[in-house]
């Protein structure tokens, strides 16, 4: 049996207060699991929570888990003083985008706010399939958010891949600069190779084509 291939790439800000960002992604090519998050900015302890929501997703992408993640992300806190003990009440929070799929044919999308998922099918060089948010439709400025408080409300998609397509999960950043661009940039993300990829989108990032954020972007290759 043959499974699907994944390559990650994710750029810290430059200008950000954590050396590493907010973003997470992880995946388990074997078992079908892809994810990315993007730890909110001003929340406390952002990406500690962003990596709980990955780790639990590829180990459960049901995502009947709200409670045992919130319990995770509260363990690993260090709160010393009593500022981080009243921040860590506040909560924290993040979007994700998450795909499984089952056979590296059948998959399911999950998302919370505006990490998204674009299916690029081999047969169309035009626009991919874009989710949540659909061509058209507005980035939020304030999105919706995968918080510590109570369980989000999860948009879901589902499909099939065919030989040769890709999917694309993207946070915030890179979604916003494809979806303003041409179609072609699609094709770019696809077949660029990795190393190339990353020192390109920090250039553009570098040059402020691209805003100054984390950027993380998951290929994920349906097996042939």
């Amino acid at each position: 049996m043959t499974f699907p291939i994944a390559e990650l790439i994710s750029l810290p800000r430059r200008h950000g207060s954590s050396p590493d960002g907010e973003d997470a992604g992880g995946f388990d090519e074997v078992r079908g699991r892809f994810v990315l998050s993007d730890g909110a900015g001003s929340a406390f302890s952002a990406r500690t929570w962003a990596r709980t929501l990955v780790r639990h997703f590829i180990n459960d992408p049901e995502a009947g888990w709200h409670e045992q993640a919130v319990a995770s992300w509260r363990a690993g806190l260090t709160l010393r003083t009593p500022r981080t003990r009243r921040a860590a009440e506040q909560g924290s929070a993040a979007t994700l985008v998450g795909l499984a799929m089952a056979d590296g044919v059948g998959w399911q999308a999950t998302a919370v706010g505006d990490s998204c998922l674009y299916v690029l099918r081999a047969e169309n060089n035009l626009l991919p399939e874009a989710f949540p948010i659909a061509w058209g439709d507005r980035f939020p400025a304030a999105p919706e958010l995968w918080t510590t408080g109570r369980p989000p409300r999860l948009a879901r998609l589902a499909g099939t891949a065919a030989p040769g397509d890709v999917l694309i999960l993207a946070t915030d950043a890179v979604a916003r600069w494809a979806s303003a661009g041409p179609p072609s940039i699609w094709r770019w993300l696809a077949t660029t190779e990795t190393e190339q990829l990353s020192a390109t989108l920090a250039k553009y990032r570098d040059e402020s084509e691209i805003e100054d954020d984390d950027l993380s972007v998951l290929i994920v290759r349906p097996p042939l």
